[in-house]
């Protein structure tokens, strides 16, 4: 039996929008973003949440990059003691804003050092090199981190910090928004399980069995995932791997009507009323994409699913890179409820957890994504000036 936590209620925080994250593609591996603050939103962000609290916590622990620690100052809880955890600085993703500065470096930031409130903020957990020899964050270093939460003994604990750190925290895949307040609370296993009934019900709808009537034989494995059910006059959407697309009574069981192959020299068990399309695309880190290659394969997945009501496949060799990528960008492209890279990535991981997506892939998805958003912009005012001619 594991030993009752003394802490009785934690609440995660996702840092405000940061100058970061309104970048996109090779803007974010810009240099100057080392260790970046917030943006006017972001501190907006952070002071709205602080304002609807009727109390303060009795401890914040934030991390120490300062898109965290500016956060914290801006909910402007004036009482409770502030620990900087070096545990929780972000991992993931070869970004310059996930790399700490120096701690002098850090307290002498403008935008920082104009808070009184900085004096009374506890680094002493920070290592001597911090920043100098110390990369990013890790999973070993969140892991830490809720070992020391566990032990305090306060009974009202907010945590201050990042994406991943939230991913690895309470084991989701869910996308969390800016200065999204998650509450939370220990469970045996170290693990920090989700009390709030709002992301609670949330987590219970992803985690319940897919509903996939019409085709109640596929197997689930890491062999193909589903990506969008089947509806009314439309297809469903299948992401897999070469293993899948060569086994001829899987796909007769799926109903696969259309398959697009990214990859072009594998085999894919064909037939007469099977579209099959071929894309010749590397998956090597060098690889820059066909300009076209994104906007060409969602098209052409739509078009199979819609007009002609055909479950549609998208495979590469093992379903990890490639096929996944285009999955991400066709849910932002026809689905209007993805409206960031970061959500449709989290959400293809949630249906297909083998499917990894490098600095590499992201930021290529990231440059036809703002590209494609411009494209949708520029062609909506043109529409707008349009009907305003006519009148």
């Amino acid at each position: 039996m594991f030993e009752e936590s003394n802490v009785a209620r934690i609440t995660l925080l996702r840092h405000g929008q940061s100058e970061g994250n309104v970048l996109r593609g090779r803007a974010r591996r810009d240099l100057s973003l080392r260790d970046c603050g917030l943006t006017r939103r972001g501190v907006e962000e952070a002071r709205n949440v602080g304002r609807a609290q009727t109390h303060a916590p009795d401890l914040i622990v934030v991390s120490p990059l300062r898109r965290a620690l500016l956060t914290t100052l801006n909910l402007n809880f004036q009482t409770c003691p502030i620990i900087v955890h070096p545990g929780l600085c972000e991992h993931g993703g070869e970004i310059p804003e996930n790399f700490p500065l120096p701690l002098h470096q850090l307290l002498q930031s403008p935008d920082l050092s104009r808070f009184s409130r900085l004096q009374d903020i506890d680094f002493s957990l920070l290592p001597a090199n911090w920043g100098r020899e110390h990369s990013q964050g890790s999973r070993m270093g969140v892991a830490q981190a809720l070992r020391w939460l566990r032990a305090r003994t306060e009974k009202n604990i907010w945590v201050v910090c990042h994406f991943n750190v939230i991913h690895t925290m309470i084991s989701t895949r869910r996308f969390v928004g800016n200065c999204e307040p998650i509450s939370c609370q220990f469970s045996g296993n170290d693990l920090i399980e989700i009390t709030d009934k709002r992301m609670q019900d949330a987590e219970e709808e992803l985690h319940e069995p897919k509903k996939f009537e019409p085709r109640k034989r596929i197997v689930y494995s890491g062999r193909v995932s589903i990506v969008l059910e089947a509806e009314r006059g439309i297809g469903a959407f299948l992401v897999g791997n070469a293993d899948f697309a060569a086994d001829k009574k899987a796909l007769d069981d799926a109903q696969v009507g259309a398959v697009l192959v990214v990859g072009g020299s594998m085999r894919t068990e064909e037939s007469i009323d099977r579209a099959v399309i071929r894309v010749a695309v590397s998956d090597r880190q060098d690889t820059v994409l066909p300009h076209d290659f994104l906007e060409t394969t969602t098209a052409w997945i739509h078009e199979q699913r819609t007009k002609y009501n055909r479950t549609t496949l998208v495979h590469c060799r093992a379903g990890h890179h490639q096929s996944p990528l285009v999955a991400a960008a066709y849910l932002l492209r026809y689905h209007s409820n993805f409206s960031s890279v970061d959500h449709a990535l989290a959400a293809i991981r949630e249906v297909r957890p083998a499917a990894t997506f490098p600095s590499y892939i992201q930021a290529q998805l990231d440059d036809w994504h703002a590209s494609f958003s411009r494209k949708r912009i520029a062609s909506s005012s043109s529409s707008s000036i349009g009907d305003v001619e006519k009148k």
